[in-house]
């Protein structure tokens, strides 16, 4: 939230077309009877106050966008889709009349289809064809891996001996 203006987007006033309440009640007759009806105020949206002065800092948005600001999450290895972790006071801060908590924030992990990898339990499987000849004079073929490299920084590569 914009520190500036605590997140109202600036200076607001009570809403002079609902005085406030955030609806308005129209009447309207129909014969002998009148029948009352009430809507979200076309003057504030409902929120019972309107924006006089714009916070030159957020420009009526109420947030800032902060360049650089992250968070590192850890990640177990084998997180499945769905797995999600909260990082506890990371997230923007919320100003309200008594003062301003900071928001969590949850990380959800979605996981991607792969063209050649297919999770198995715990596992990645990869199925490869390999030539009846290669197999037995000896081959060597690339594997595809989530890091597209070892620890070496070279490409997974099988190999095997002929026979």
């Amino acid at each position: 939230a914009c520190s500036s203006c605590k997140g109202r987007g600036g200076t607001v006033q009570t809403c002079s077309s609902c005085q406030g309440r955030g609806v308005t009640v129209v009447d309207r007759r129909f014969g002998g009877s009148v029948v009352r009806t009430q809507r979200a105020c076309d003057s504030c949206g409902g929120a019972g106050e309107t924006l006089v002065d714009r916070c030159s800092k957020c420009r009526g948005e109420g947030v800032v966008k902060e360049p650089g600001h992250s968070i590192n999450v850890k990640i177990p290895p084998n997180a499945r889709d769905g797995y999600a972790t909260t990082q506890k006071g990371a997230g923007d801060d919320v100003f309200y009349d008594g003062g301003h908590v900071r928001r969590d924030v949850t990380v959800v992990v979605e996981e991607e289809s792969h063209a050649e990898l297919q999770r198995v339990g715990s596992d990645l499987v990869c199925a490869k064809r390999v030539p009846l000849l290669d197999a037995l004079t000896g081959f060597a073929i690339d594997v595809p891996t989530v890091q597209r490299e070892d620890k070496r920084g070279k490409a997974f590569v099988v190999r095997a001996d002929a026979g």
